[in-house]
């Protein structure tokens, strides 16, 4: 099973509506090409919305992980903003570490996506993730320095 990253919170909710809507354009295509796919944000987007669950990377950690524990591979859909995505960083965090190849899709044309395989730890070079305040997890909880949704 495929596992789509994306970024998706934003402080603008259009650009998270856009995000859902490119992971569900997304989600068609590989679908179309005979790929079993999972995607956090077509999953989630609609039901956190109308029933005000959290946005924040830190309250899906738990759930997307256990999906990621069932991938065999991990996408990335490539979206603007990408390197700053706290969720994204997570998921690459855990693809590194459990050995998950790593792909991005671009999106060529209306209709098409090249896909390339990327090293993780590439990817993670890239991105700007400021450290969070360890104080906020309580006693216990490890700094995952990088979830939301996507």
């Amino acid at each position: 099973m495929i596992y789509l990253a994306q970024p998706y919170s934003h402080p603008e909710p259009t650009m998270q509506a856009w995000r859902y809507d490119q992971a569900c354009h997304c989600c068609a295509w590989l679908f179309n090409r005979g790929d079993h796919v999972y995607s956090p944000i077509v999953h989630w987007h609609e039901i956190a919305s109308r029933h005000k669950l959290p946005t924040d990377a830190f309250a899906w950690q738990k759930e997307n992980q256990h999906f990621l524990t069932k991938a065999n591979r991990v996408y990335v859909l490539w979206l603007a903003e990408w390197e700053h995505s706290r969720g994204l960083h997570f998921e690459l965090t855990y693809a590194l570490t459990a050995g998950l190849p790593v792909y991005t899709l671009e999106r060529t044309d209306r209709n098409s996506y090249s896909v390339t395989l990327r090293a993780p730890q590439y990817l993670l070079k890239q991105m700007d993730i400021p450290d969070e305040d360890n104080s906020k997890r309580g006693p216990g909880r490890a700094n995952t320095k990088g979830h939301e949704r996507g």
